[in-house]
């Protein structure tokens, strides 16, 4: 983050100072040295670094957000409790928002009749030599979800179909370690074969690995990141998710087998179909989410994951979800279960614990995080939240906590939690003390090199796929940002309070807005630079609770993991930070109010592309080091300068490809003047990225007559302020400032 933030509130008093008419004849008269403090403040002294002041400051504020999210999203819901009614109609209208949230929002494809059919059609069909307890063939199948995606796992029938399941293993899992084909999965013995015994289909998906065999690109680079994080990487910026693709083939899952089930049980079943989704671990958090978000599902069993969510920002990337904890935290999501039965099972899970180490030839640049067995007392306390859901169905029974964790060795899957499961597909189902055939076990793992190599297949193939899905999106998301914000002939009057609206989406939906009312600004300051044509402060100004806009060369990641499950950024902190400073400014003697300019490079690049969209008191903005085609260069998978190949892990912004790159904050920047500057050795910005985004931005300053406000510079340098063009740029718009001024 060159250059930080105590450099970019210098340059704004430097420029806004330079710009008073007598500053230069001031000095030139000999008068005495500027005062030590600005007018309006008293001493900026500190015995801490400001810097460490303001971090400690900024996470204190952000945890304490975070614990209060619970008691927000009561207030949330809480209007709704009063009948079953409202709750239902709700719960309805809010799974919309869910799915959203997740990226379950594309259309899944045309379904056939029957798994089994489907398996046989794609050539996936063909039993191991496994047979469970009611004779039924295991099977490897594969089946269609979105246009290119598909889902594959494993398939059991019984002998007599009374219901369905789609059962989900731990990300550290396969569906062969959950069906105890192969060795790896810690679960209670014969779990999948005492549902196939009560009569269930059982469909296994594969869920995506934390490996990171297949983490980069060989002709790129290759790193450390889990395939959760890699594909995560990519996906968030065009509002698309790991766990939403999961989420997805569950849901593609129970299309299948409804009408299969329909045709097997005919008129013996009325009302619901006896359909149920359960997982472990990872497998439980998508289990969670699909029932949330689909009624079809009526019975689930969430093993090793139901917890209090407000530290999510301590588990790996891929569980990072914009907004999430503002509305569905996982009480929330199992209101949206109820009346339907739901088990939570708190039992042993697979941990992770943070960074894997990098393989030979890999660099290392993946997120920290870890999973760990929830507490008890967490999955107590969660659980008494979901119950007031429960309550108000009088369904108090349908939500069932089962202490696994408490006895013997706590592996999820106890014949309790089965039996509790089964309970919620049909009146009376029975589990059976059923076991996994021995002799399956043993034939499969005779041919351990080819299973092996099956499912390393697999897993590339899944990945692939999820993979260009992602990259078609990105690469079609200029059309869908043009449906919005394209200014076409004859629209130019139009397009102020369109520029209005958008403003507001891009302030909602990607940046974040933040609720609270600044405090008394409490001003403070000191000298920090004189020259005989200008002089600089070091400004330091209170903007909430906890919350200072002053000197700091970085913001921790850490800031944007606890952020984001409120639908809020570093940058809904940085611009509650520049209005503050912005009202500031315009009270203090000497500043002229309407050239109020922003200059800003690398991470302050960044900023002068957000903050002066947003805050129209700014008056120009130039972005040196940082203007690009910004998806491409957050998310592409076959170019260096890609972020999903660096550390820098916290920049993806959630949908940000089709909601507003470059242009479109440059758009809402007009009509005031704009530049870029740039160097043609800048590694994180290839020329020819930016002079086709910027051609964006010349396109609408012309159209609405103003091309001489926007201008593009490029120079033959590294990544750097080259103040030349630039400064030109300010002294025709800001006036009063010149070349020797700043040298």
């Amino acid at each position: 983050m060159d250059g930080g933030l105590s450099w970019r509130l210098l340059m704004f008093v430097w420029w806004v100072l330079s710009a008073v008419p007598d500053c230069g004849a001031r000095a030139a008269a000999g008068d005495e040295r500027w005062p030590e403090t600005l007018a309006g403040t008293v001493r900026l002294e500190s015995g801490e670094p400001l810097d460490r002041v303001m971090v400690s400051g900024l996470r204190r504020f952000c945890l304490r957000e975070l614990a209060d999210a619970p008691r927000v999203r009561d207030q949330l819901w809480s209007p709704f409790l009063l009948s079953a009614d409202t709750l239902r109609l709700r719960a309805e209208e809010r799974r919309g928002e869910l799915r959203r949230l997740l990226g379950v929002v594309d259309p899944r494809v045309t379904q056939v009749t029957s798994v089994a059919g489907l398996a046989s059609a794609v050539g996936a069909a063909g039993t191991w030599g496994f047979e469970g307890p009611s004779g039924g063939g295991l099977r490897r199948v594969r089946w269609p979800v979105l246009s290119g995606v598909t889902a594959e796992g494993l398939l059991l029938v019984p002998a007599r179909i009374r219901g369905a399941v789609v059962l989900l293993p731990d990300a550290a899992w396969t569906p062969e370690m959950l069906c105890g084909v192969s060795a790896g999965a810690e679960v209670s013995r014969g779990v999948v074969s005492r549902l196939v015994a009560a009569g269930c289909v059982v469909v296994i998906p594969a869920l995506i690995s934390r490996d990171q065999r297949f983490s980069g690109n060989p002709d790129v680079v290759l790193t450390n990141q889990s395939h959760r994080e890699y594909l995560y990487r990519q996906s968030f910026v065009v509002g698309r998710h790991v766990a939403g693709y999961e989420v997805q083939k569950v849901l593609a899952a129970v299309d299948l087998l409804v009408p299969w089930l329909r045709s097997e049980l005919g008129d013996g079943v009325s009302g619901e179909l006896p359909i149920g989704v359960g997982g472990v671990g990872e497998g439980g958090r998508i289990a969670l989410a699909a029932a949330a978000v689909d009624e079809r599902i009526c019975s689930c069993w969430v093993a090793g994951y139901f917890q209090q969510r407000e530290g999510l920002w301590q588990e790996p990337l891929d569980r990072n979800v914009w907004r999430l904890l503002t509305e569905f935290g996982d009480a929330e999501q199992a209101g949206m279960v109820a009346p339907r039965r739901l088990v939570l099972e708190a039992c042993r899970v697979p941990e992770f614990g943070g960074v894997v180490e990098a393989l030979p030839g890999r660099v290392s640049v993946a997120a920290p995080g870890r999973v760990e067995v929830c507490r008890l007392a967490s999955v107590r306390a969660e659980t008494e939240r979901a119950r007031k859901f429960y309550r108000v169905y009088g369904a108090e029974s349908g939500l069932q906590l089962v202490e696994t964790v408490l006895a013997g060795a706590g592996l999820p899957g106890t014949s309790e939690a089965v039996q509790l499961f089964l309970g919620g597909l049909w009146p009376g189902a029975e589990a059976s003390a059923g076991t996994e055939s021995g002799a399956g076990v043993s034939e499969v793992a005779g041919a351990g090199e080819r299973l092996g190599e099956f499912v390393l297949d697999r897993e590339r193939r899944q990945l692939d796929e999820m993979q260009e899905h992602v990259q078609r999106l990105i690469r079609g998301s200029q059309r869908v940002r043009d449906g919005e914000w394209l200014v076409r002939p004859g629209e130019e009057s139009g397009w102020p309070g369109r520029q209005s609206r958008l403003r507001v989406v891009v302030r909602d939906e990607l940046i974040g807005r933040l609720p609270h009312v600044p405090v008394d600004p409490r001003p403070r300051s000191r000298r920090i630079l004189e020259t005989a044509e200008s002089v600089g402060y070091e400004v330091w100004l209170e903007v909430f609770e906890d919350v200072v806009a002053g000197g700091i060369l970085l913001l921790p990641r850490v800031l944007q993991r606890m952020s984001n499950p409120l639908g809020r950024s570093l940058f809904s902190l940085i611009v509650s930070q520049h209005q503050q400073l912005l009202r500031w400014l315009k009270t203090v003697p000497g500043v002229d109010a309407d050239r109020i300019g922003f200059y800003g490079l690398s991470y302050g690049g960044k900023t002068a592309m957000r903050v002066p969209a947003l805050l129209e008191d700014y008056s120009l903005s130039i972005c040196s080091g940082d203007f690009t085609d910004w998806p491409r260069t957050i998310a592409s998978n076959d170019e260096r300068y890609s972020y999903v190949f660096t550390g820098e892990y916290e920049i993806p912004e959630w949908n940000l490809a089709h909601v507003a790159s470059y242009a479109e904050l440059a758009q809402l920047i007009s009509p005031r003047p704009f530049m870029v500057e740039a160097g043609h050795r800048d590694g994180g910005q290839p020329t020819e990225l930016v002079s086709g985004e910027f051609g964006r931005v010349r396109r609408h300053y012309d159209r609405l007559g103003l091309s001489a406000r926007a201008e593009l510079e490029f120079f033959d340098g590294p990544h750097q302020i080259h103040g030349v063009g630039t400064y030109r740029f300010l002294d025709r718009h800001l006036g009063g400032v010149t070349t020797e001024d700043t040298e």
